[in-house]
């Protein structure tokens, strides 16, 4: 077996605390760098097109839990998205989090939405933490505390947050991810695998213009080469920088009739709420300051 550092009948004759240094520098982790390298091509249908398995690995699901110990129905209802962002700690909406945390898990290193995948595991939830000043899309972002922390593997990895309020511009590349519907007629369903779709995002005054609405800590974004739908919610928008991958937006909302022209898109800009996720991660007891959760 060869490494950087040499064959393995070298560093086998290595004293005990080299090999140690050797391990923990090898097994190092980079958050947003997947193993598998996502295949970035545009489309122009809602929903994009199928993920590759593992190339977007900090992917959360939030799922109801099962009401019945029968092999149909163990899998739970996918009914939000989320992002990965530590071994303990997933971002989502704050409109995601209404339901009770004893009826709701974790999916991590999913890909197919209503069967289990290899590596992929059922995390149950410690506490929830919807912004203190979230009303509508208004600081709709929201923080899941896994009840335990998870192993990062192939399939289960975090994403990079951006700078404090690092801006995007209008030649970025911007990605969302998630299993909602993938088109806007009668027959709508949810994708049954992870998919993916570029997001072409406007300014803030334009989004003003096109609908009334505070877009100054909101990505909007149009529909021309994909869009997120219904059961996208809380997901991910994310862009690579240099060599990693960090997440910029979080899905809030968008047109009832996915698609519509005329009608953003609408994401939570992460980089305006560093410094709250940062002062939720330091909190020994986040969920009981009124001035971190609502």
């Amino acid at each position: 077996m060869e490494s950087r550092f040499g064959s393995l009948e070298f560093t086998m004759l290595l004293p005990l605390t080299t090999l140690a240094l050797i391990a923990s520098i090898t097994c190092e982790l980079h958050c947003g760098e997947p193993v598998v390298q996502p295949q970035l091509i545009d489309l122009n249908i809602i929903g994009g097109q199928e993920a590759l398995p593992k190339a977007f690995p900090w992917q959360a699901g939030l799922y109801t839990k099962p009401r019945f110990n029968l092999p149909s129905f163990n899998h739970g209802s996918h009914f939000c998205g989320g992002a990965l962002i530590d071994n303990r700690t997933v971002i989502t909406a704050a409109h995601c989090l209404g339901m009770s945390i004893s009826a709701v898990r974790v999916h991590l290193g999913s890909h197919q939405r209503s069967t289990k995948d290899d590596g992929e595991i059922f995390v149950d939830i410690k506490d929830v933490c919807p912004h203190p000043s979230w009303r509508g899309q208004l600081n709709d972002i929201g923080i899941v505390r896994l009840d335990r922390e998870v192993t990062f593997t192939d399939a289960i990895r975090p994403i990079c947050l951006p700078e404090p309020n690092e801006e995007v511009s209008q030649n970025d590349k911007l990605y969302v991810t998630g299993w909602g519907y993938t088109s806007s007629g009668v027959e709508q369903k949810p994708a049954e695998v992870l998919m993916q779709a570029r997001q072409m995002q406007i300014t803030k005054e334009q989004c003003r213009n096109l609908r009334p609405t505070n877009p100054e800590k909101l990505i909007c974004t149009l529909h021309s080469r994909g869009s997120s739908c219904h059961g996208d919610s809380g997901g991910p928008l994310q862009i690579k920088r240099g060599k990693y991958w960090q997440l910029q937006g979080v899905v809030s909302g968008g047109p009832p009739i996915c698609g519509t022209p005329d009608w953003p898109m609408y994401y939570t800009e992460v980089s305006k709420y560093f410094d709250w996720i940062e002062a939720y991660k330091k909190s020994p007891n986040p969920t009981f300051d009124s001035s971190i959760c609502g």
